[in-house]
């Protein structure tokens, strides 16, 4: 399930996944996405991904084809997780989205504020 965080405005989106994100869900998300892009062309996210709990091997593809394909599009991300595995995917990931020119960086629920701020510069 996912939300969009009340501090979105602009160029910049908060999306709180929690739990397992659905493919019904994935595809609404993907389209708001989108239309971001196309309103402001480069978007910054903010994702939390609190009590996260994945997807499945469908939705890992189209997630990984949408940031391929969109990935020009996106400035920085800014992941606010819970764990200390999903911070050390995120170090090796922000590899991959730097070759994208992607920014991207790991925020504890502490630094969520940071994490918005980081994402708006």
């Amino acid at each position: 399930m996912y939300e969009i965080l009340s501090p979105s405005e602009g160029d910049t989106i908060g999306i709180r996944i929690t739990g397992q994100l659905d493919e019904a869900s994935h595809q609404v998300l993907f389209q708001k996405l989108d239309e971001m892009i196309a309103a402001h062309d480069k978007i910054n996210l903010v994702v939390e991904l609190i009590g996260f709990k994945g997807w499945g091997l469908k939705a890992s593809i189209e997630d990984f084809n949408w940031c391929v394909r969109h990935g020009k599009h996106i400035r920085r991300i800014a992941l606010i997780g819970d764990s200390k595995f999903l911070e050390w995917c995120i170090a090796l990931d922000k590899q991959f989205a730097k070759l994208m020119g992607v920014e991207e960086k790991y925020f504890s629920e502490e630094q969520r504020d940071e994490a918005w701020a980081w994402a708006k510069a």
